[in-house]
């Protein structure tokens, strides 16, 4: 039997030019590597992962943008502080558990994700530039560090530890813990403004009556109107005041003992805020849904006195 014309040559072998170029392609992309730094660690994209990111048609290999978004987004959850409870170590307590507040970080994933398509289209590698929509001061796992203010509202207690040592301790009167719109949110939140000799303005949480307090020193640090400040109207500080007699969910300071911590303290400190021995305050998530709630009643109210005008 003469099987000569039965067989053809095969039309790609290993010294075809054009699955020597793919093969050139596809380990090039792989010897590409994308570093995301979170300073006390790393996520490096390279090699299989990277090159399994990529799609291949017509001889031309291409970057699938939702498998580059979803990496990131999962780094992101693995990242994300904001929003997150804390281990805390409490002065003369030991580690302790923080509820969240408005202190953390939080990724911007689709800006970060264009950071590195830019880097791919300009045939770069190397760090990605992170960006954030929420950002702290340290972006480390412990993103609290070792400069911040302490508050412990069951000891009506504020401490400022600076590079890990204590600098600072005064006795303080919180929010009012018998009426729950007026007690000191706890969680872990951050110095976001200073001022001085501004005049305080809001709504008593206790009485319900506006009020309009002038005060030399203010240092805001929830986003629910909590915050630092000078009394001059109270004579006594610390033990049980709060309970009955406090503020409207501010922390009041000796005026001599504000005066230091305004000047020490600076824009961007972390304050951990937590009850040691008690279970008065609520969140600063919590609070901000009791704000919600009290707008919208209080917009209800109008409406109808509108209706009925």
């Amino acid at each position: 039997v003469n099987l000569e014309d039965k067989y053809s040559n095969p039309e790609i072998t290993k010294d075809t030019q054009s699955l020597k170029d793919e093969l050139a392609k596809a380990n090039e992309i792989a010897s590409k590597k994308y570093i995301f730094d979170f300073e006390d660690r790393q996520y490096e994209l390279t090699g299989k992962p990277l090159y399994e990111m990529y799609s291949h048609a017509d001889g031309k290999y291409a970057l699938n943008q939702d498998k580059l978004h979803d990496y990131i987004a999962d780094i992101a959850v693995e990242t994300d502080t904001y929003g997150t409870s804390r281990k805390f170590k409490a002065t003369g307590i030991g580690e302790i558990t923080v509820p969240p507040g408005i202190y953390g970080w939080q990724m911007n994933v689709q800006k970060t994700k264009e950071n590195m398509l830019a880097m791919v289209n300009e045939g770069k590698d190397g760090e990605v530039e992170i960006n954030y929509n929420i950002s702290g001061t340290i972006r480390a796992t412990d993103d609290i560090g070792n400069t911040y203010i302490e508050v412990d509202l069951s000891r009506q207690t504020a401490w400022y530890y600076k590079d890990g040592v204590l600098n600072y301790e005064t006795p303080m009167v919180s929010g009012t813990a018998s009426v729950r719109n007026a007690a000191t949110p706890v969680g872990v939140n951050v110095v976001w403004t200073k001022e001085k000799d501004i005049i305080l303005k809001g709504r008593n949480e206790v009485s319900g009556t506006p009020y309009a307090v002038p005060i030399k020193y203010w240092m805001n640090v929830g986003w629910t109107g909590s915050g630092f400040h000078d009394t001059d109207y109270r004579t006594a500080y610390g033990g049980n005041i709060y309970l009955n007699d406090g503020s409207s969910s501010c922390m009041n300071i000796p005026p001599d003992r504000m005066e230091v911590l305004f000047s020490k303290v600076s824009v961007g400190t972390p304050v951990v805020i937590y009850e040691s021995s008690t279970s008065y305050s609520p969140t600063e998530f919590e609070k901000q849904a009791i704000n919600r709630e009290r707008e919208q009643e209080e917009k209800e109210k109008e409406e109808q006195k509108d209706n009925r005008g």
